[in-house]
């Protein structure tokens, strides 16, 4: 009746004007959202490492030299040692440096 339908237009009213007000402080929205964003990630990250079984899961360490290089040693993908009941086989990369 006109009592439901006066509550529909204060309701899109009220609605819009909430809306509007948001719009307002689009950009600190934004910011709180990428920083949640952030955190869920090391959220997760955390809990990957913590709860991988993996006795070694390490950051890579930095160092300035003249040549470039990567060096892996005993590398195992997490996923593969959460999701398979065999024994994973870790692997060795060396690349650049003195050995291209």
């Amino acid at each position: 009746g006109e009592a439901e339908d006066t509550l529909e237009v204060v309701s899109k009213k009220q609605l819009h004007a909430f809306v509007v007000a948001l719009g307002k402080h689009d950009s600190e929205f934004h910011k709180a959202i990428d920083c949640i964003a952030q955190l869920d990630c090391l959220v997760s990250l955390a809990k990957t490492s913590s709860s991988s079984g993996f006795q070694n899961m390490c950051r890579p360490t930095f160092v300035e030299r003249s040549k470039s290089f990567v060096m892996m040693r005993d590398m195992v993908h997490p996923f593969l040692h959460v999701s398979q009941d065999s024994e994973v086989i870790p692997n060795d990369i060396l690349l650049g440096g003195d050995h291209p």
